[in-house]
């Protein structure tokens, strides 16, 4: 994903700004999945935004998000890919509480 998409950027900006665009789209959209994801799952506008802050600020993105490397692509798209199953399955329950895994 990462190679094809700063592939074909890299005639226009160059090969390492390509990739760290990339890099940069993936690590917000990582972070604005986390955000939604939080609001369907706690309804709370404030455990959005920490969740998001959170996600956004991880060292993983941060230390990695200059290099042309595939892991924040990956990291985001996990995230995204929640977001997509979550929307389409609903994972089951509309709330997270200690009996959702059932202990």
């Amino acid at each position: 994903t990462l190679e094809l998409v700063g592939s074909a950027l890299s005639p226009l900006v160059g090969t390492y700004v390509s990739f760290v665009l990339v890099n940069v789209a993936f690590w917000i959209a990582g972070a604005l999945a986390t955000y939604a994801l939080a609001v369907r799952k706690t309804g709370s506008e404030a455990t959005a935004v920490l969740a998001a802050i959170l996600v956004a600020s991880a060292p993983a993105f941060a230390a990695l998000a200059g290099q042309p490397l595939p892991y924040v692509a990956s990291y985001g798209l996990f995230a995204l890919s929640l977001l997509l199953f979550e929307q389409a399955f609903g994972f089951g329950f509309t709330s997270v509480t200690p009996s959702s895994f059932n202990w």
